[in-house]
């Protein structure tokens, strides 16, 4: 199989067809983050991430200005770097946002 230049501007199509995938690849996430709203989002990066830079969070941020952006001192990539006390405070920013629909299944206390 011919190797593909990933710098060609028809590289992804190139992979996708390759892979047999029928969709188009997905939008950057900057692209999409917007439409989020209302829903509440966070986003929360660590400053020492070698991953993903700040600039990313900063351009998900200035995309969906309705966001909640946490920047964690020291924190590096997600899988490597949570804590304890950072999956704790997520844990009560969800609470915080979880809100009973009217109407919904669950709109009660019952578990049903």
């Amino acid at each position: 199989m011919k190797a593909v230049d990933a710098s060609a501007p028809e590289a992804v199509e190139v992979l996708i067809a390759r892979a047999g995938w029928a969709a188009q690849p997905p939008e950057a996430p900057a692209e999409i983050v917007g439409a989020i709203a209302p829903t509440p989002l966070l986003l929360v990066h660590g400053d020492a991430d070698r991953y993903f830079p700040l600039a990313h969070v900063r351009a998900l941020a200035a995309a969906a200005p309705s966001a909640q952006v946490w920047i964690e001192p020291g924190l590096g990539h997600a899988e490597t770097a949570m804590t304890p006390a950072l999956l704790g405070r997520i844990a009560d920013w969800v609470a915080q946002c979880l809100v009973p629909v009217p109407g919904s299944v669950c709109d009660d206390d019952r578990r049903d």
